[in-house]
């Protein structure tokens, strides 16, 4: 063996070490939950201003979703994003929303709805601003919530009871009746109660017809317990059970 050969061995054992002992910091450095913090409060409040105005239309505003757009909220729409970046889904929020007009907002509006979308399932908020940037969002992963906020949009319905009184009337006409007199003589919503009315349901009239109407209104008819109404541009007629 002569000199040179004893000088390129350690240098091999060298190599060979460093092969084998890769930085284990910074794989795991590389991704962080989003469970941990990932935006602030002022950023979910600037996001359900956006959300407000842009998105409600299409995925409702409690964000249970639509005929016109999916749910953004509750145990589906986590575990289909929870093996994923949060840059994966600004770049589809980004690429989707508004519905009307896709990209149309600037990138910390867009950061600012992920961080509503988060919150409102539960993801809770820091002291360390949502990034817009893709290569900031790449190393977040979205996981889970907290175990204890879970179960935040779970709906309970109300237990009914052998009293509970059913709406048995129809509105035949647009004006209630052939004499145009819109009155109907059902006494279950007064001048007292009125106050107490809340929406129950929505049935999304914007994906009727080749493009979205968002300026509808129209006076349904109840015959037999189905409504009938006329939905998107070409006014086609929709019965709803």
């Amino acid at each position: 063996m002569n000199t040179s050969t004893i000088l390129i061995l350690p240098v091999i054992t060298l190599f060979f070490i460093a092969c084998s002992n890769p930085d284990q910091t910074a794989e795991q450095s590389f991704q962080v939950a989003a469970n941990k913090g990932a935006f602030t409060d002022k950023q979910v409040g600037l996001g359900f201003e956006q959300y407000t105005k842009n998105c409600a239309s299409c995925h409702g505003a409690d964000l249970l979703g639509t005929e016109g757009g999916t749910a953004l909220i509750g145990k589906r729409f986590v575990s289909k994003w929870q093996e994923k970046s949060l840059a994966e889904l600004f770049e589809l929020t980004k690429a989707t929303m508004p519905k009307s007009n896709p990209h149309s907002l600037d990138d910390p509006s867009y950061s600012s709805l992920l961080a509503f979308i988060l919150n409102a399932n539960g993801f809770p908020s820091g002291d360390v601003a949502l990034s817009s940037k893709k290569e900031e969002l790449q190393n977040i992963l979205m996981g889970l919530p907290p175990a204890s906020s879970r179960e935040s949009s779970q709906f309970i319905p109300k237990v009914g009871t052998i009293n509970t009184r059913t709406i048995e009337s129809e509105w035949r006409q647009h004006r209630g009746d052939y004499a145009s007199t819109n009155y109907s003589s059902l006494d279950q919503v007064n001048v007292e109660n009125v106050k107490n009315l809340k929406i129950t349901w929505r049935w999304k009239t914007d994906n009727f017809g080749s493009s979205p109407e968002f300026y509808f209104k129209a006076t349904p008819l109840m015959v037999n317990g189905v409504l009938f109404i006329t939905a998107g541009l070409s006014r086609t007629v929709a019965a709803i059970d």
